[in-house]
């Protein structure tokens, strides 16, 4: 009897111990940043940008906050300015 106690202690704190060491919690969007826009991103949800690519007509801005990295398209043109913003 309390042999089988004892074994089915350690296989809870077995399935317990490993079922609970992945999770990450990732930044959820419209709550942790913006997919729409790169000022929301740095005033309000605190990003920083860390580095920039510009192309003729784009711009990637790599965010980062913590241990989290966000890429921000903004493209450019004539008449409009559209921006992507998502995790990798």
């Amino acid at each position: 009897m309390i042999k089988n106690f004892f074994v089915i202690l350690i296989i809870n704190l077995f399935y317990f111990n490993f079922a609970n060491s992945n999770e990450i919690d990732l930044p959820k969007s419209n709550v942790d940043f913006s997919r729409t826009s790169l000022n929301t991103n740095i005033l309000q949800y605190k990003w920083k940008i860390d580095n920039l690519r510009s192309f003729s007509n784009s711009d990637i801005y790599y965010l980062k906050k913590k241990d989290f990295i966000l890429y921000c398209v903004v493209f450019a043109d004539n008449f409009f300015i559209e921006t992507t913003c998502d995790l990798p």
